[in-house]
């Protein structure tokens, strides 16, 4: 049940994200759409009684397309449709635990560029809400891997914001990942209270 809960979601969230690209496509601007990836460096925090706990971070990939469009000067609405690793590395008792939590995640941005003249560097900066659709979540100990997707929510809604530059079709941006809901679904708990994501992404794209 659960599986086919997150398959619906997520072809929920495909067809509101495909239906923005046909809207965009019919708006009197011309959307540029693009593709992009990167590096994030993810971990998961940990709220219990009001105190904070991070995890260590893991290195993973995230790759996707995206369109943006001028809503008016200056301004623009990015949807994208990205795949992420997020995740985290523990040590508890001299052994150390990599956790890998994959999802496809749909942020919707506002997004501002600055203006610098006839320059073709173009700062920006970017926020908005993301939805994720948990796909694969494993962890592995002292060379074996355990699927843990039972105890892994199958949805993580957060917030996003980013800053960057356009350079002649090319972007670069660093975006940070806020994961707001609490994504422990195992029957008992973490026991550290309330899990969330956190991921720094760097990435590099280009606009067609």
């Amino acid at each position: 049940m659960k599986k086919l809960l997150n398959i619906s979601g997520l072809a929920l969230g495909l067809i509101l994200v495909g239906l923005t690209f046909m809207n965009v496509n019919t708006a009197d601007a011309q959307p540029n759409i693009g593709v992009k990836g990167g590096l994030d460096f993810a971990k998961l925090s940990y709220s219990s009684s009001g105190a904070s706990i991070s995890s260590s971070s893991t290195t993973g990939f995230v790759a996707g397309v995206y369109t943006n469009f001028e809503m008016s000067s200056g301004f623009m609405l990015q949807p994208e449709l990205l795949y992420v690793q997020k995740g985290a590395e523990s040590t508890f008792s001299n052994t150390t635990t990599t956790t890998t939590l994959d999802y496809i995640e749909i942020p919707v941005l506002a997004k501002y560029g600055f203006s610098a003249g006839g320059s073709s560097f173009k700062p920006y900066a970017a926020a908005g809400p993301y939805l994720g659709f948990n796909v694969n979540a494993e962890s592995e100990s002292s060379g074996q891997t355990t699927d843990i997707s039972d105890n892994v929510k199958g949805t993580d809604f957060g917030v996003a914001g980013e800053v960057g530059a356009n350079i002649s079709g090319f972007n670069i941006g660093v975006r940070y990942d806020l994961g707001i809901t609490n994504i422990d679904d195992s029957a008992s708990g973490s026991g550290m209270g309330d899990t969330t994501n956190r991921a720094l992404f760097i990435t590099a794209g280009y606009s067609f």
